[in-house]
């Protein structure tokens, strides 16, 4: 499997990046699904490392941005499913953990 960026051609770099994880492995190697998205994804993120690093900081700003409201919404869903079963006093340490 293709490890470092300049390992890959300018061809073979914009099919990953169209996402085509593909490109990476060799024609007889095999390889778990997962781990093959994190290198592709670890491969892009070097490249805009090396182009862009402000634009790169600011587009994990944007993620870290949209996971912690991901995870305030499934918090709420919890505390939700804790009013149903009359658990009062975990929803008031949930939403106390929350401010």
């Amino acid at each position: 499997m293709i490890e470092r960026l300049n390992q890959l051609s300018l061809y073979d770099f914009i099919e990953l990046s169209c996402g085509d994880c593909s490109v990476l492995l060799s024609p007889d190697e095999d390889i778990n699904e997962m781990e093959l998205k994190k290198r592709s994804s670890d491969l892009i993120i070097e490249y805009k490392k090396i182009t862009n690093p402000s634009g790169l900081k600011s587009v994990l700003v944007d993620r870290e941005d949209m996971i912690k409201e991901r995870t305030r919404v499934l918090l709420f869903k919890v505390c939700i499913s804790l009013i149903a079963i009359d658990a009062y006093e975990d929803v008031r340490e949930t939403l106390a953990l929350l401010s």
